[in-house]
């Protein structure tokens, strides 16, 4: 059993930002990178948003970057709604509990994610909705990882 803890990590910034892009998340950076010339982070904990771990990677390319398993576990739920099984999801526990299965990924060691993935995805129904799921799943956190680990 691995306990993820936090209580070492420091808080630099804080920033309020009108646009989520990666041009914007880029001169956030920049100015970070100014303001802290010798800022050269090991680590750093996003919520899965695409264009900010694009810019981490530019900005600072040894860093590892790491999704935050609170934002895993809330972006899966919005697609469980977005596909229309909110109300599967919330009142059928062997649904829910599938789903989650997913999220448990975060939590298997990165060289075996994809074929835990995999034997995962055989225990699924073969529905349209299920697929749509798993497509979004694996695409986003697991292969768009673009040949790194995946994201989380």
């Amino acid at each position: 059993f691995v306990q993820p803890c936090y209580f070492h990590i420091r808080l630099l910034f804080y920033t309020i930002l009108q646009r989520k892009n990666m041009l914007t998340y880029s001169k956030m950076f920049e100015i970070m990178k100014n303001l802290m010339p010798n800022l050269s982070p090991q680590k750093v904990l996003l919520d899965f948003e695409k264009a900010c771990i694009n810019a981490v990677h530019i900005a600072f390319p040894d860093a590892e970057v790491k999704g935050c398993y609170f934002h895993l576990c809330q972006s899966l739920v919005r697609n469980v709604n977005s596909v229309g099984m909110k109300v599967e999801y919330e009142s059928d526990i062997d649904v829910r509990l599938k789903l989650k299965s997913l999220a448990a990924l975060a939590f298997v060691p990165s060289d075996e994610v994809r074929p835990v993935f995999a034997l995962l995805a055989e225990s699924f129904p073969d529905e349209e909705r299920y697929n749509a799921i798993l497509t979004y799943f694996f695409s986003t956190y697991i292969e768009g990882a673009a040949g790194r680990d995946p994201q989380f």
